[in-house]
């Protein structure tokens, strides 16, 4: 959900609150709707919400960093099948070397689903699941891949980018970053989670507490009165999601 939508949400809710603080007759029973309990509920909200963003920004970090590192797969895989073979691997041989090959490369039957940096998982690999394309089975591929190179007396090449330290240096990266990501899911989610129930699904949420204001205005000048016509003008829409 976009947080943008929040601070829609949040500033409708700002300008029911100085409507019913400018009207002298708003004078309600039920202690949610005092405007200086609203007011209070307005702030919380604001902080709330404004944490989401604040931890959404390490955790695309974390993916940007992964996304770059897992970038340098496929230049390993090709480069260092090109080596094996020029450095007379067998057939047999050759064949073992692609079966790690093609699931560190995978394939697309359908389009490629973007990375959703709310959950630590790849959505990608929803894409073909045939294709291993989850950032876990590509690093086991790699690693799979690296072990059978390192038992090939003949993979020894002399440039840097096919090296088998060059693979543990990515390896080693590759689980790093998705440590972070990992660890950044964490704090992201209960992030989300807070500002869901105080906007929109507890009890006692600005969602249902501005639905209990507008049926008290309803009953003070009637549903088509020009005051509460005013209020109900103003949208308060819960994400479709929490819906």
């Amino acid at each position: 959900m976009a947080e943008s939508s929040d601070t829609k949400f949040l500033n409708e809710y700002r300008r029911a609150i100085d409507i019913f603080s400018a009207d002298t007759n708003w004078n309600p029973t039920n202690p949610l709707l005092v405007i200086l309990t609203m007011e209070a509920q307005l702030t919380d909200g604001e902080t709330t919400a404004q944490d989401v963003p604040v931890k959404l920004a390490p955790q695309k970090i974390n993916i940007n960093t992964r996304q770059e590192v897992y970038a340098k797969f496929a230049p390993f895989a090709r480069r260092s099948r090109s080596y094996l073979k020029s450095s007379g691997a067998s057939k047999l041989e050759m064949d073992d070397a692609e079966t790690y090959i093609r699931k560190i490369l995978g394939t697309r039957a359908t389009p490629k689903i973007k990375d959703n940096p709310d959950t630590p998982e790849n959505e990608a690999a929803a894409s073909n699941s045939a294709a291993q394309l989850s950032y876990d089975s590509r690093l086991g591929n790699l690693r799979g891949y690296r072990a059978f190179l390192g038992n090939m007396p003949i993979y020894n090449p002399n440039e840097t980018d096919v090296k088998l330290t060059t693979a543990d240096t990515i390896i080693d990266d590759a689980e790093n970053s998705n440590k972070a990501v990992s660890a950044g899911f964490v704090p992201l989610s209960s992030s989300r989670r807070l500002r869901d129930q105080k906007l929109y699904t507890n009890e006692n949420s600005i969602y249902e507490v501005i639905r209990l204001a507008k049926e008290y205005y309803k009953s003070l000048y009637g549903a088509k009165s020009p005051q509460y016509r005013t209020i109900a003008a103003l949208k308060f829409n819960r994400p479709r999601s929490l819906r």
